[in-house]
């Protein structure tokens, strides 16, 4: 809009919200009563202040020109608009309530890693991770949302607390599972010229290999505890301050070593750790595949258990509530966790190198910013001055795996993975680095770079190493003996 015909003064108006033109956003009584009726009214005017400025842009992991060019919120949110005019039109002359015409929705849905970057510079407030879940869960009850076979494996394995059952889910999805996945990966790679072969949605989940998963989770070290019970961890030195620890479903049940890592860091740094329940999941992974009711479920049972456990525990004063994961410091602030145990939630990396200046970093290191990144973009400025004679280098892009992602939607993801190794490739080059990151799903995502010179490692992981040595998961069964169960 060059000439400012349609937006005048789009960019500098401070009441710009009340001018923008946007075609069927002043409703007549019956196209307000359709878009009611398929509960669209409440999206058409979340996306009705856009003005089209486009500085969404360069902040949306999923704008690839190479590869998703116009997947990007302003773009988005035009296409929403002309399928709302498309669905008023074609509902009113045909007289059709099938609105079979959202289906095309799905696509726009799911380019979409929920990470509410967009909203940052967004002049009018709108928040298309917000937007994408609401479209999902309309797609959901329209009957138009496709869910992969590997996807409801995935959130039926988190949704489950049975002690006798999940280890029996995890062997089965996350050992077999994962290890035929990766054999096949092998098998058909040479296949991968064969652009029919690489186009079917079968093949596209085989495109890269997973990540192997931790052997055994940190609760083969603990005592079996029901879900009104939680573990008190206490370091052998004296005890200089308590935190809650939520390790979340990515570190405690897929890659366990970094809930391992966080409690050995806490306990090492004279922490006392209280632990919740096993197989608590936060309830993100199924807010963002439409799940409404079971995230509502999982969100009231975390509500009352950890203010049982606070008021188990009304004579400690907590000095933080620990995450590993960025997804899950979402929905504990959702949950208002701080007023909960009153006190502030923070990244295991951040409260360790805060509190301990010793540590030092002396490798050739990368990093990663995940999309839902619990050090806030911080990660760089934290990490500088633990850096002895070295620099860590920012790799940019998403991971590609973004949660459940990967196995919903591989063909976006394949896109996102290949931006990715080009941007490692130009960093390696030909020596050998260890990629850091702070997010068990980036594990997972960039941990399908085939290249031996690269390691992926969570920073939680790194840090146990340097604090602990070589020996630090030995050292950490022997701190693990020191632990009470408490019923609440």
């Amino acid at each position: 809009d060059p000439n400012g015909l349609m937006n005048p003064n789009k960019l500098v108006d401070p009441n710009i919200i009340e001018k923008v033109f946007t075609p069927s956003f002043n409703l007549l009584e019956l196209e307000a009563r359709i878009l009611k009726h398929g509960s669209l009214s409440e999206l058409a005017m979340n996306i009705a202040n856009c003005v089209r400025c486009g500085r969404c842009k360069p902040r949306c992991p999923m704008f690839f020109p190479g590869k998703n060019m116009f997947f990007h919120p302003r773009n988005k949110n035009l296409s929403i608009g002309a399928l709302i005019e498309a669905l008023l039109y074609i509902t009113q002359r045909t007289q059709s309530t099938g609105f079979k015409v959202l289906k095309n929705i799905e696509q726009i849905a799911d380019h979409c890693t929920i990470c509410h970057k967009c909203f940052e510079k967004c002049p009018v407030n709108i928040d298309f991770g917000e937007i994408s879940i609401q479209l999902r869960q309309i797609l959901q009850n329209m009957g138009f949302k496709h869910t992969s076979i590997a996807t409801r494996a995935t959130l039926a394995y988190l949704s489950s607390k049975n002690k006798f059952l999940n280890p029996v889910l995890r062997t089965s999805l996350l050992g077999i599972g994962t290890r035929l996945q990766r054999t096949a990966t092998n098998l058909l790679s040479p296949l991968k010229k064969i652009k029919k072969l690489s186009q079917k949605d079968w093949y596209q989940l085989l495109q890269s290999p997973v990540t192997k998963p931790g052997t055994k989770t940190v609760r083969a070290f603990l005592p079996g505890t029901n879900k009104n019970q939680a573990v008190i961890l206490e370091p052998q030195e004296t005890i200089q301050s308590t935190v809650f620890y939520f390790p979340g479903c990515g570190s405690e049940r897929v890659f366990s070593r970094i809930s391992m890592a966080c409690i050995f860091l806490l306990l090492e740094t004279c922490n006392r750790v209280i632990l919740p329940p096993p197989y608590m999941c936060c309830g993100y992974p199924f807010l963002v595949n439409a799940r409404k009711k079971e995230h509502d479920r999982i969100m009231l049972e975390n509500i009352i258990i950890l203010t049982q456990i606070r008021e188990m525990f009304e004579d400690l004063t907590f000095d933080a509530c620990i995450v590993t994961c960025g997804t899950c410091m979402e929905s504990l602030y959702e949950i208002d966790t701080p007023r909960i145990f009153d006190c502030c939630i923070q990244d295991i990396s951040e409260f360790i190198l805060n509190r301990d200046q010793t540590i030092e970093l002396t490798g050739n290191y990368l990093y990663h910013a995940p999309c839902h990144d619990s050090l806030k973009d911080n990660a760089l400025t934290l990490l500088k001055p633990h850096c002895r004679d070295n620099e860590i280098q920012k790799v940019p892009y998403c991971c590609s795996e973004a949660g459940t992602m990967a196995i919903s939607r591989p063909d976006i993801a394949n896109a996102m993975l290949e931006r990715k190794k080009r941007a490692v490739k130009k960093e390696i080059k030909n020596k050998t680095f260890q990629i850091l990151t702070n997010c068990p799903s980036c594990i997972q995502g960039l941990g399908r770079h085939r290249r031996p010179k690269l390691k992926v490692t969570h920073l939680a992981e790194e840090l146990a190493l340097l604090k602990g040595g070589e020996n630090w998961e030995r050292k950490l069964k022997i701190l693990l003996a020191q632990n009470k169960v408490v019923t609440f």
